[in-house]
């Protein structure tokens, strides 16, 4: 019996192949070098992890710097406006506000994500336990409590935007209570749409009107976080001035001396004529006290100060014309 290939007996690579499952006619790519081929699905993936991980991470970041910043102004500006200058006078820059901040804003910082943390560790395990068998009427017995409370949230604040109560307390009442009353509201109405009963009609909602109203809550929440920061950096510069004025001994002691005649007047401000040939800088002043320097100028309080003594706060320019002297205070 004659062979029809002169393999010696073995079965032809063409007839192999076909028997594999592959291109019988030998046709079939060979393999890319460097192992299996990509697949795409799998790299899509890992870009949007990877982007879903910065958004998470940058997100909060933004929005905590923006704060810093916000904080940093407006204390700013409550501190040196009692002081009786305007702060844009003295030429901060955005890292000194934000300096500035640091340390009056770990204390509600703290506070607000620690709160962030309990909120998102409730609703994970609230979602776990909608989702253990025999429990999906939990979302309908649990709704209305985030929805009264929020109701009462909003009326608080609602009355105190509207003058009917007044808290008489340097705490942001108002936008608190306006942002969590609003915020709890909406997550009460997400509980009821998860109920079993509720299913049906949420899943008729458009998605894209509830995404728009997640987006509009969380607008609402974000601007009453930052009007809250407003509300408590001012209370702080406030009362960061009184400590300035009750304390303002302490402060270094200033004596300038100038080439021309300055002209500063106050309690407790002293001139001094200086005479001689050789004299550099023909008058000097005393009874000063050092606030701040920034934006290459001085600022200067005399002596005494205080709000109600008529005692003028002082700009001067850090320049070849004066010199400025310290000592430490009393």
């Amino acid at each position: 019996m004659t062979q029809p290939f002169p393999f010696s007996g073995r079965t032809p690579p063409a007839a192999t192949a076909g028997a594999a499952g592959t291109d019988p006619a030998g046709t079939a790519p060979a393999p890319r070098p460097g192992g299996a081929d990509p697949d795409p699905e799998r790299d899509g993936g890992r870009l949007r992890s990877v982007l879903e991980t910065a958004t998470l991470v940058l997100a909060p970041t933004t929005v905590i710097t923006a704060l810093l910043f916000y904080f940093g102004w407006a204390q700013t500006s409550a501190l040196f406006g009692r002081l009786g200058i305007d702060q844009s006078a003295l030429g901060f820059t955005v890292q000194d506000y934000m300096l500035r901040s640091v340390n009056s804003t770990f204390r509600p910082l703290s506070v607000v994500l620690l709160a962030a943390m309990a909120g998102l560790s409730a609703h994970i395990a609230l979602t776990r336990a909608m989702a253990t068998p025999g429990q999906g009427g939990l979302a309908w017995r649990l709704w209305p409590v985030p929805t009264v409370v929020g109701g009462l949230l909003l009326l608080a604040g609602l009355s105190g935007l509207w003058g009917l109560a007044r808290y008489r307390v340097d705490f942001p009442v108002v936008p608190l209570s306006l942002g969590a009353g609003l915020g709890l509201l909406a997550y009460g109405a997400y509980l009821r749409g998860q109920a079993p009963e509720r299913r049906a009609a949420t899943a008729a909602v458009p998605r894209t009107l509830l995404a728009a109203r997640r987006t509009v809550v969380a607008i609402f929440v974000l601007v009453m976080l930052f009007w809250s920061v407003a509300v408590y950096a001012q209370a702080r510069g406030v009362r960061e001035a009184g400590r300035v004025a009750a304390t303002i001994s302490r402060r270094p002691d200033v004596t300038v001396y100038s080439a021309r005649r300055l002209q500063l007047a106050g309690p407790t401000i002293r001139e001094t004529e200086l005479r001689g040939p050789d004299a550099a800088y023909r008058f000097r002043y005393t009874g000063l006290k050092l606030v701040v320097r920034s934006g290459g100028k001085w600022f200067l309080l005399p002596a005494s100060w205080t709000p109600g003594n008529g005692g003028a706060a002082l700009l001067l320019p850090d320049t070849d014309e004066l010199r400025v002297e310290f000592r430490p205070g009393q």
